[in-house]
């Protein structure tokens, strides 16, 4: 990074030569305020405030017009990223300074400014065109570019593709957005363009399940659950037995008091696990056999689809191995 010319003696002195060659009513006035002004504007590059910065050498040139005072200006314009505005400012540097040595190395800089990269962003309706950029194949939009300078853009397809120049100067971000007829993109990309609006027309269709088929699955999931419990403690009960067993026999016949106390509590407390896995096992079956009344009871909902008639005929199921109801329904 270049340096500003932001030495204030020899700044300040230079001010001090220009107001003594212009006569005007008060130059000592107008050279402690532009003293005063340089001094204000270092002191806010001392603390990067290049805002400040800016106002207060603009101020000095008003007073006492010096190029070294664009030439801070445009500086500072460069550290706030504002690339085009610090050119123009090295440009009036260039056009005011006496040296010509100077007038090169600020061209320079100008020229450096002027090419910074910048992002350039593709969109098209429909999105998914190829876009070729100076002859060679660069994606499809939607696409961001990292570019510098002038370039040829093709985004389509064959005839129905579009033609645009761009030129990206001082890092400067652009948006290119093309408007194309269906053709200028690839056939997949049609096809996927045009999917979600099928896709809307065969959810409005779809049927959607009912509060009452909600609340029968709700309560057949519950049921199975409840079942499941009641397996697992059945087991647990069955094992507190065979301990028991193991001990003292089924009889419960122990010659120790400690088997036999032993023995007694394991049978206890596989009555009590049983006595809870039927009650459980019995609320599990009723939820299950409610969850499936429920759904077979309740109709689909369905949007922009006749509803049609359903019945549903329930008989008891009553026999010396099974216990339940039987569902019917016709549509």
């Amino acid at each position: 990074m270049h340096s500003r010319l932001s030495n204030s003696s020899l700044t300040l002195a230079t001010i001090l030569l220009v107001t003594l060659g212009v006569a005007h009513a008060d130059p000592s006035a107008d050279k402690e305020a532009a003293q005063a002004a340089f001094a204000r504007a270092e002191a806010a590059e001392a603390r990067r405030d290049w805002r400040t910065a800016i106002d207060e050498y603009q101020r000095a040139y008003d007073l006492v017009p010096h190029p070294n005072a664009l030439f801070n200006i445009a500086h500072d314009l460069e550290l706030l990223e504002e690339y085009r505005n610090a050119a123009a400012f090295y440009l009036r540097y260039i056009d005011e300074t006496s040296d010509e040595g100077e007038r090169v190395r600020v061209k320079e800089l100008v020229d450096a400014l002027r090419k910074r990269s910048g992002i350039l962003s593709i969109t098209s309706v429909p999105p998914g065109a190829p876009v070729v950029v100076d002859g060679a194949e660069a994606g499809e939009t939607p696409l961001n570019l990292e570019l510098s300078g002038t370039h040829e853009l093709v985004v389509g397809k064959a005839a129905a593709s579009v033609h645009r120049t761009v030129t990206i100067e001082f890092g400067e971000p652009q948006s290119l957005h093309i408007p194309l007829p269906s053709e200028a993109i690839d056939d997949d990309a049609g096809e996927t363009a045009r999917a979600p609006a099928d896709l809307s027309r065969r959810t409005a269709n779809a049927p959607r399940r009912g509060p009452g088929r909600i609340a029968g699955l709700a309560a057949t999931a519950t049921g199975i659950v409840a079942m499941g419990t009641s397996l697992w403690l059945g087991a647990t009960a069955k094992r507190e037995y065979d301990r028991a067993t193991d001990v003292c026999g089924s009889d419960l016949n122990c010659t120790d008091a400690t088997d036999y106390e032993f023995a007694v509590a394991r049978v206890d407390a596989a009555r009590g696990r049983g006595n809870v896995a039927t009650v459980v096992g019995g609320l599990g079956l009723a939820a299950t056999i409610t969850g499936v009344v429920l759904w077979f009871s309740s109709a689909d909902e369905r949007t922009g689809a006749h509803q049609e008639e359903h019945s549903t005929r329930f008989e008891p199921q009553i026999g010396p191995t099974r216990v339940g109801i039987t569902a019917t329904r016709s549509f």
